[in-house]
């Protein structure tokens, strides 16, 4: 099992890498591997925007592909 720091880590680490092979897309779809226990894993799909928040500060929101 992994811990939530661990899968928080892996998240932010395969979106960074995503977006610095797609420049200054607002939008990217990606995958992350999670092991669900010691012989099983899979892919869970995510998708990241950029946007401006409150004040017009920048703002990344990781989301699942069907939430707005």
């Amino acid at each position: 099992e992994q811990s939530i720091d661990g899968r928080a880590w892996d998240v932010l680490n395969v979106l960074r890498f995503e977006a610095l092979r797609n420049g200054h897309a607002t939008r990217l779809d990606f995958a992350v591997r999670v092991r669900r226990n010691a012989r099983q894993s899979e892919d869970v799909y995510l998708k990241s925007l950029v946007h401006p928040g409150d004040d017009g500060e920048g703002v990344i929101t990781i989301m699942l592909p069907n939430e707005d």
